[in-house]
């Protein structure tokens, strides 16, 4: 009975489903989250990360199905050394933040969308280790992509697969990552009256 009524719910809701707004002059307020395990090599030393990450954005439609905004992103990383002759753990905190472009490749009057986003971010870390606190800035480069599925004209879930690259200012090399994430996204139009 309760798959039943969740089926006539779900078909409910999508019956009455219309296209997102990718207009010029609609803005895109949401967010995405993501989650990464990798290994790396800096300054020699092997390194297992696992990753976690909230990043809000708020971006304008210049176009239609271009747009072009701000993202943070708050990230929580332990990185596990590897190397046979050190092995330590450290955790760290990560605030980011820069540009981001994206644009929509599917006619906009589409239900589901295909989309590539670009960003870059300037970071800063704060990092515990063995008792130890410091605090470093890198940059990022990302990009991502993925299918927008819209449940109205306004909301739409996102689902994602990225790269990214991080250089810090002190290390040579830099950190690389792919990336799964899952996004929700709400477009909003000014209303011209």
């Amino acid at each position: 009975m309760k798959q039943t009524i969740f089926l006539l719910t779900f078909a409910f809701i999508f019956s009455f489903v219309s296209v997102a707004q990718l207009d010029k002059k609609t803005w895109l307020v949401g967010g995405s989250g993501a989650a990464s395990i990798s290994n790396s090599n800096l300054n020699g030393e092997l390194f297992k990360s696992t990753k976690l990450s909230i990043s809000p954005n708020i971006g304008y439609f210049l176009f239609d199905k271009f747009n072009v905004g701000i993202k943070t992103s708050f990230e929580y990383l332990k990185n596990e050394n590897l190397s046979p002759i050190i092995s330590y753990t450290a955790k760290y905190f990560s605030f980011n933040i820069g540009p981001f472009v994206r644009y929509y490749f599917l006619p906009k009057e589409k239900r589901t969308n295909l989309f590539v986003e670009t960003s870059y971010q300037i970071k800063t870390r704060n990092s515990i280790s063995a008792g130890n606190s410091s605090k470093e800035n890198a940059s990022t480069f990302s990009i991502n992509a993925g299918p927008a599925i819209y449940f109205n004209s306004s909301v739409g879930i996102e689902f994602t697969v990225g790269y990214s690259s991080t250089k810090y200012k002190l290390m040579t090399g830099s950190y690389n990552t792919l990336l799964v994430g899952i996004g929700l996204q709400i477009h909003l139009i000014k209303d011209e009256k």
